[in-house]
């Protein structure tokens, strides 16, 4: 159960440090007045709309990463009740 709970918990940071460096990303582009970023390189178009989004996924994974590292720390504590 330990591997488990450790694991989904590096996943789950490494996914929120992900949503994190995309919003920060394209938090630093420049958009016009209708809020798009045109990238002339891969001929693509951001919409400003998306880093709520990613800001949003960003909190979602945070929250998950909290809960998944608190439920260790109980999942620790009664193993050790159990054993002592």
């Amino acid at each position: 159960m330990r591997i488990i709970i450790n694991t989904a918990t590096i996943l789950s940071a490494i996914t929120a440090l992900f949503f994190i460096a995309v919003t920060v990303q394209r938090l630093a582009w420049d958009y016009n007045e209708n809020g798009v970023h045109f990238d002339e390189e891969s001929v693509t178009t951001y919409d400003f709309g998306a880093i709520i989004v990613y800001s949003g996924l960003a909190v979602v994974f945070i929250m998950v990463t909290t809960m998944l590292f608190i439920a260790k720390k109980n999942i620790l504590k009664d193993e050790s009740l159990r054993e002592g």
